[in-house]
């Protein structure tokens, strides 16, 4: 986070959580005055205090303001649930994510050009300021942005008693090769729909090998987020690549002592993209950081489906010792999918179930995962709104397959009844609905019939 936020400490008898100022962090200080018996807040203008106030950024002068903002968090958290914060209190990933999901984007932004980047001065060695180059979304120089803490405390309301949770976050727990789903619904109002998964991953194992690849995955718990609109269209998470490595360590073939050989066009912008954004390959993921925000500009009006998957949970961190717990934000309410029950890698002498709201009747095309498959003896069965059989496919028959459906909603289930033998199990990697003349169905369901490998 950047030495930069909005804040306004209230003089007199006004509270201290009542922010709705923008102010510069750099060059505020609280005072305090003792007024009515009360001990209140009193910012001091530039030397009319005594003292001088001297410009100054970076970590050192954000982190006493983002912390101060945090206690305000947790009071607004503790004032909500009234429960005290050492029984319920919110995680380190929950107070990131709130922060991350509402910091301000300096894209453009002239507050990002605080300092040369002492790199990219001795590369060049031109006698010019360079500054980090950023560009929307997550960069080398501002990160996600610098912190809103209005936005931030405002996401934490709207809390149900009975269940325990806030609307608009939620701290999740994920285990390995389970996918979760949430929904949320989007008015024609809205400009700009935001998620963000955030996570506390284990530490990793010191060694003293030397890291080749920076790229290299460096998490002990991997877990991948993305969007799905109501037109079958995903959405990704921002990837940000890292700096080359060829050259990191030395400047004109001498020992650098900290100073990189980096140039401005080494630095690129961060993406969210993937190929034609119609698959969920790989690449369309980020498994270098613990943090995955999916940004949507002007999403279209209707139900929105918030997929979290465990690739890879090696370490757990919850009650059950079986999954890691996460935090999940979103500028919307979130409602649980329970409808959607899936594992990758499923256990044995156990059914799996999982429906998709299609629309009214209208002719959809539903696609699997490449790896869908069963083991032998059990099956995945496909179900229309009225409960009729559409198929029954064993072994690979679904993988990478799509099928056509004409009904208000796909119900599938997989049936496992054997304890030796398993596969990958279902997903559905797009729904979507054309013209039933631009594409002919290119698989037709087989009931119980093997495929011989």
């Amino acid at each position: 986070m950047y030495g930069h936020f909005l804040i306004n400490l209230k003089q007199s008898e006004k509270k201290l959580t009542e922010i709705d100022k923008e102010q510069k962090a750099y060059y505020l200080r609280v005072d305090f005055n003792f007024e009515r018996g009360t001990v209140t807040p009193y910012i001091c203008n530039n030397d009319s205090c005594g003292y001088r106030y001297l410009g100054a950024g970076g970590t050192s002068q954000s982190a006493p303001f983002v912390s101060g903002i945090v206690a305000l968090m947790y009071q607004k958290f503790h004032k909500h649930t009234r429960d005290p914060l050492e029984t319920h209190s919110m995680r380190n990933s929950t107070t990131k994510a709130l922060l991350i999901h509402t910091a301000v984007d300096m894209e453009d932004s002239e507050q990002a050009h605080f300092a040369c980047n002492p790199d990219l001065d001795a590369a060049h060695n031109d006698g010019k300021c360079h500054f980090t180059p950023y560009g929307k979304g997550p960069d080398f120089a501002t990160g996600w942005g610098y912190v809103d803490g209005k936005k931030a405390l405002d996401l934490i309301s709207d809390y149900d008693s009975i269940t325990k949770e806030f609307s608009k976050f939620k701290e999740i727990e994920i285990g390995n090769g389970i996918e979760k789903r949430w929904t949320v619904k989007v008015d024609s109002a809205s400009n700009h729909l935001r998620t963000t998964l955030v996570w506390d991953d284990f530490s990793g194992i010191s060694s003293s090998t030397k890291i080749k690849n920076f790229k290299d995955i460096r998490l002990i718990n991997d877990l991948d987020m993305y969007m799905l609109s109501p037109s079958g269209k995903y959405y990704y998470p921002w990837r940000l690549d890292t700096l080359p490595t060829n050259t990191i360590g030395t400047i004109g073939g001498q020992v650098s002592s900290g100073i990189e050989n980096i140039h401005e066009n080494d630095i690129g912008n961060a993406y969210n993209t993937c190929n034609s954004n119609d698959n969920l390959g790989y690449g369309c993921f980020d498994h270098l950081n613990n943090v995955e925000v999916v940004d949507v500009e002007n999403p279209e009006y209707g139900t929105w489906q918030i997929v979290v998957f465990g690739r890879s949970i090696t370490e757990t961190n919850n009650d059950k010792g079986n999954a890691q717990v996460a935090s999940l934000v979103s500028d919307l309410p979130l409602s649980a999918d329970t409808k959607c029950n899936v594992e990758h890698g499923y256990a044995p002498q156990t059914d799996y179930q999982c429906t998709y709201e299609l629309g009214n009747d209208k002719i959809y095309y539903v696609s699997f995962h490449d790896s869908t498959s069963v083991g032998d003896g059990d099956d995945i069965t496909l179900t229309d709104a009225n409960g009729n059989t559409l198929g029954i496919y064993t072994d690979n028959q679904l993988a990478g397959k799509t099928v056509k459906v004409k009904s208000r909603n796909l119900t599938i289930t997989l049936h496992s009844n054997n304890d030796n033998s398993q596969g990958w199990g279902f997903g559905v990697t797009k729904i979507y609905s054309i013209n039933e003349s631009i594409l002919k169905l290119p698989f037709e369901a087989i009931k119980k019939k093997r495929i011989n490998q």
